[in-house]
């Protein structure tokens, strides 16, 4: 059960991006079922909010095509496809495979010293299975090679894509530590290498090897199954 806290605290409330992230979230990962049609009431009470923040959340995930907003002012969640995925991990891909094409021609010495830092220490963290230590050190590593890259503009719409892939979602797929592990060395080796071209194939072979995991892992768990009666409450 996601919660976010109390709707109030000393007079303040949870910011409306910590609502829309959390609702994100649930469809995503499916804990809010394609067809359901949850009341603004119950996902207030279930994120420990006010209704406010969740009906400005659902406007905006509705904007984001995750939701469907009837006339009556009712909220519907859209069913999630194999293509979306794809779509959204295409995207990603090929932006960073352009901010890795970008970050070769131009890493230095010093940033290289702290890629190479955020590898092992991914590794290390491998070891030990935690999920929030390993979301950690990847976005670590890669954030060391987007900053690199010097391109505001593409990182900015890299960001965008990404908000369709909650943080812990990688570490919801069996294998994909070891996966990402060899994906982070292979573009390690190619920044160090200078070599611009395989920077940019090692980044998005990189995503798309995640991108096939996740869909397989979702598939096994029957995610892809047809929307549900739409008459479906928010599960306790």
């Amino acid at each position: 059960m996601t919660v976010l806290g109390p709707a109030t605290t000393a007079g303040r409330v949870p910011p409306a991006d910590d609502v829309v992230s959390a609702l994100r979230r649930m469809i995503l990962v499916g804990e809010l079922a394609p067809g359901a049609q949850p009341t603004q009431d119950q996902l207030a009470q279930r994120l420990g909010v006010s209704t406010m923040p969740v009906r400005k959340a659902l406007l905006q995930l509705a904007a984001e095509g995750l939701i469907e907003v009837s006339p009556r002012r009712s909220f519907r969640v859209v069913q999630t496809t194999p293509d979306d995925i794809r779509d959204v991990y295409w995207i990603q891909a090929r932006i960073a495979g352009q901010l890795a094409h970008r970050a070769a021609q131009v890493v230095d010495g010093d940033g290289l010293a702290a890629l190479a830092k955020a590898h092992d220490h991914f590794s290390e963290v491998c070891a030990t299975g935690r999920p929030a230590d390993l979301e950690a050190a990847n976005w670590r590593f890669h954030r060391i090679v987007n900053r690199a890259a010097a391109s505001p503009k593409l990182l900015l719409t890299l960001r965008t894509a990404l908000r369709f892939i909650p943080d812990d979602f990688y570490c919801l797929v069996p294998d994909w530590a070891p996966v990402s592990e060899r994906g982070h060395r292979r573009i390690l080796d190619a920044l160090a290498a200078k070599d611009p071209d395989e920077a940019r194939a090692a980044a998005e072979d990189h995503v798309r090897e995640a991108a096939e995991l996740l869909l397989s892992s979702f598939s096994a768990k029957g995610f892809w199954q047809a929307p549900i009666a739409p008459a479906m409450e928010v599960a306790r």
